[in-house]
């Protein structure tokens, strides 16, 4: 296994109040997304531990980079995802990356090239709605949450409540978000 990007790392471009020490705090690995190959394919691997897997400039940056590389190298690429969406300390720079990671795997789309995505719990907000949802084939772990907003978000939004099967692994399956529901990692 080869990591890429490893030293790209986020700022803080909006001196969002904490988020500079927030950021000091991260473990080694420092962003929410790891990237990298192996012999045989691409991946991006999303960790919610950092930051609610929230993808800011540096966690776009090197999505971008490693469907860019696999495409380069005619590598399939792989995604284990585990995000509540865009990074909101950096606004509308994190907002961006949806744009510039959905138009990278288009890319890499275009070169015939098979993407696979496995949401684990939970896959929310931008990465969903970006570069998560724009894959060959999708599973999702028997007990991933999966929606654009949340349920608690969904829920204050509608002012009312969700039936228990709204953002299940199940009812994505159930509409067709997602191709196959697997084993819990």
């Amino acid at each position: 296994i080869q990591e890429w990007d490893a030293n790209v790392y986020a700022g803080d471009p909006l001196r969002f109040p904490g988020y500079d020490e927030r950021q000091r705090a991260l473990p080694e690995s420092g962003e929410a997304v790891r990237t990298g190959r192996t012999e045989h394919y691409a991946y991006i691997d999303g960790c919610f531990d950092v930051l609610g897997g929230s993808m800011g400039a540096a966690a776009g940056e090197r999505v971008v980079r490693a469907y860019d590389r696999a495409r380069d190298l005619g590598l399939p690429m792989v995604l284990s995802t585990r995000t509540g969406g865009a990074r909101l300390q950096e606004g509308m720079i994190a907002l961006a990356q949806l744009a510039r990671t959905a138009s990278a795997a288009g890319r890499h789309a275009r070169a015939g090239l098979l993407s696979v995505a496995v949401y684990g719990s939970p896959t929310t907000g931008g990465v969903l709605a970006s570069y998560g949802s724009l894959v060959d084939v999708r599973a999702a772990t028997e007990r991933a949450v999966i929606g654009f907003a949340g349920p608690r978000v969904a829920e204050g939004a509608l002012g009312s409540t969700l039936p228990a099967t709204s953002h299940t692994a199940a009812s994505a399956y159930e509409h067709g978000l997602v191709d196959a529901v697997v084993a819990p990692d």
